[in-house]
Formats: C-alpha cells, structure tokens, sequence
C-alpha cells in the first residue's frame, strides 16, 4: 500500500509539472492566424522546413528576457555582449636626472593599490545556449460542445503533422494543451479541454504517424485566458502546441 502511495504521488507531481509548465507559457504563446500557410505553421513550431525561409528571418520573434526569463525563438539570434573593458595601464615615474658627480638612483616604481592588483580581469558572461521552445496557438475549430474536429481543424493540423515529420522536427517531443473560455462550468471546461487536447494527439498519431511517445496532451479548461479581458473570446477556445525538444 505504501508502495502505491508514493507511486502515486510521483505521477501527481509529474503532472502538475506539465500543467505548471503550460501555465507559465500560456502569454508567451504565438497565435497563428487563420488559414496559416505550411511555412508559417512550421516557423510557429520552430522547424526549418525544406522550401520555407529559415527561421531567423521566418518565425516566432525573439521575446527578450522578462519577469518570466523565457525566450520564444531562439537565443542565437541576440546580439553578441560587448568586449570587456580593459583597465588602464599605470605607467612609473621616471627618475629625476642626478647630478654629474654622482652616480644616478633609480626611482622606486610605484605598487598598484591592493584592490586594483586583486581585481580579476573582466571576461564577458558566456553566451545562453538555445532553449528551442517555441509556442504557437492555434485556433482549431470543434463541433459545439464537443471534441470532434471540424474540416477546418484537420486542414490545420495537417499543416502541424508535416512539420513534426519534417526533418528538423522529427526528433522533436510535441506538449500539446487544450484551453477553453469561461463558458460553462469549471469541470465541464477542464474535461472539454483535455478531450479536445487528446483529439489532437490521436489525429496527429492516426494520420500522420507521429509516435505516441512524441506527444504530450492535457486540458486547462478557462485557467489560462489568452485574452482575460474578454473571458468568453473565441481566442481563449484555443489549442497550443510546444516544440520541446530532441
């Protein structure tokens, strides 16, 4: 029974951790608009697509680091930190001439104060590595009250499977999280969006080929609003998808 318990509590923590991890990029989120073309599907995804310009000058902009720390895009494309300061060079003081009858004494050379001598040399912070987390919201449209998905929302996540299948996405994990508005009760909204979530992974799976392995899925319900000022807009009924990784 213990044994159970602790299982138990290490899978509750797993998730809570993706959920946490959804939460904290719900803002940070590209929307992609409707009808998106192949190229701006897979820029959004952060795959390089053979035939689509490539991602520095084709993608999700670089979001510079705020209260969050994260970055959408990739850091490669900020600039290079500005080379150290050197400090200035103490020259010593040269010795006074002697007279002729004597022999000449050569000046002490100053000693640089304790600080300046103990002071290591200034170096420039080493530059971040890629993150690769890019974000994109897509507004994949479902029949009402339901997770069966509309031709509109295939055409779109065909555009998605062939980015996750391209070769710069196919070792790529996939976090995919449903979100709804705040119509409707808490549980029915978090159990609409975790269905509408699932559906998604199961198209992408059944059409596409994806491995099951690849692909995350779980709902929000209303939690993350990308437009809390209109809680019942059509841009919170939203499915997002982040490019994790290899």
């Amino acid at each position: 029974m213990g044994t159970l318990r602790t299982l138990a509590r290490a899978c509750g923590a797993a998730a809570f951790g993706l959920m946490a991890a959804a939460a904290a990029n719900a803002q940070d989120a590209v929307m992609v608009g409707k009808n998106p073309t192949e190229c701006e599907v897979a820029a959004a995804l952060g795959v390089n697509k053979a035939g689509c310009p490539p991602l520095p000058h084709l993608g999700a902009p670089v979001k510079k680091p705020g209260t969050r720390g994260l970055a959408i895009g990739n850091i490669d494309q900020m600039p290079e930190p500005p080379p150290p300061m050197e400090p200035p060079q103490r020259t010593a003081a040269k010795p006074a001439a002697a007279p002729a009858a004597t022999m000449p004494v050569p000046a002490a050379t100053p000693s640089p104060p304790a600080a300046m001598a103990s002071a290591p040399a200034v170096r420039p912070e080493p530059r971040p590595q890629p993150r690769h987390e890019y974000t994109a919201a897509f507004q994949i449209n479902f029949e009402f009250a339901s997770a069966r998905l509309t031709d509109d929302a295939r055409h779109v996540l065909d555009l998605v499977g062939a980015a996750m299948t391209a070769p710069d996405g196919a070792g790529s994990g996939f976090r995919i999280v449903g979100h709804t508005d705040v119509i409707g009760s808490p549980a029915t909204n978090q159990r609409l969006s975790d269905d509408r979530a699932n559906a998604v992974k199961e198209y992408l799976i059944n059409q596409h080929g994806i491995v099951p392995s690849r692909l995350q899925a779980f709902g929000r319900g209303a939690r993350d609003l990308l437009n809390s000022a209109n809680p019942k807009s059509p841009e919170n009924r939203r499915v997002e998808i982040t490019n994790l990784g290899g």
